[in-house]
């Protein structure tokens, strides 16, 4: 089906929904006609074969009602599985154009910092955003001797990741099961250097991008502004041996570059020094995740 004559059959006036329950199964945008229903992704449409190709291949996805099914036979499978959430969605949790929602439910909003859209809270998901489960590795040893992706709480603590987010080792972060919601990604090294850049140099951005006040950074939290709308928290890490440190006064961010084959990016800031910039760690480590737009 190309692209085209999809839009042509949707009138200017279509309502349009970011909901609860379909950005759980999709992420996706629910596009509501008469006498259609469609789901869309990105800027392009796409007609699918089955079920599993609508929830974990594609990237871009329409719908039809099932009067719609004699035109497009193929359709029938997906229409009969999707109609009951399709017809149920919660309207009571519409989303707007600036959230994002990722596979366990969780919301975050997203900010525009020149031509990048990030998310502004740190990742809290305990699942790839195919439904694949994110391992909860909670003892040293078994978090020491990891070459997989990987999650804990900070001080295996859950009320921590309510605030700050999860924190990830690098094999959880890059995995291909994808640990970001549909439509964003772990930025890479130049990516984050085009962010750090707009704002005016490693020396400064750093202090536009935390939180401002002593509330998750300790004192001083040096030249704190958060005028990049960022809000950087201090989520502090694991170490490749299990211990954690340096909430409050440490935040540390995964770029997907690695360094080498022991070794990734992160960004990193801090409560006493206004600089942000990257540096290598072990990717048995385990840091904070922050998505970016597509």
């Amino acid at each position: 089906m190309e692209e085209t004559n999809a839009l042509e059959k949707i009138p200017s006036n279509a309502l349009v929904k970011y909901t609860g329950n379909a950005a759980n199964i999709l992420n996706a945008v629910l596009v509501e006609t008469d006498p259609y229903v469609w789901l869309k992704r990105g800027k392009e449409w796409k007609a699918l074969e089955n079920w599993t190709d609508a929830v974990f291949a594609f990237e871009r996805a329409v719908f039809y009602k099932p009067d719609m099914q004699e035109v497009y036979p193929e359709l029938a499978f997906c229409r009969q599985k999707l109609g009951r959430e399709i017809e149920s969605v919660d309207t009571s949790q519409l989303q707007n154009e600036n959230t994002v929602t990722d596979i366990d439910g969780n919301v975050y909003h997203t900010v525009r910092i020149g031509t990048q859209v990030w998310m502004v809270e740190n990742l809290k998901t305990s699942h790839y955003r195919d439904g694949t489960p994110i391992p909860n590795i909670t003892d040293a040893e078994a978090w020491e001797n990891l070459k997989s992706g990987a999650y804990c709480d900070y001080n295996n603590d859950a009320k921590n990741s309510d605030t700050y987010g999860r924190l990830y080792n690098w094999y959880a972060a890059t995995d291909s099961h994808n640990i970001a919601p549909f439509g964003f990604h772990v930025p890479s090294d130049e990516e984050w250097t085009t962010l750090i850049d707009y704002l005016g140099g490693r020396e400064v951005a750093g202090g536009k991008l935390k939180e401002t006040g002593t509330s998750h950074w300790e004192s001083p939290n040096i030249m704190a502004t958060n005028t990049s709308g960022f809000t950087a928290l201090s989520g502090g890490y694991r170490t490749p041996v299990g211990k954690f440190y340096d909430i409050g006064t440490r935040g540390f961010w995964w770029c997907s570059t690695q360094y080498d084959s022991g070794f990734a990016y992160v960004l990193d800031m801090g409560s006493t020094f206004s600089n942000a910039g990257s540096h290598a760690r072990f990717k048995r480590g385990g840091f904070s995740v922050r998505c970016l737009r597509d």
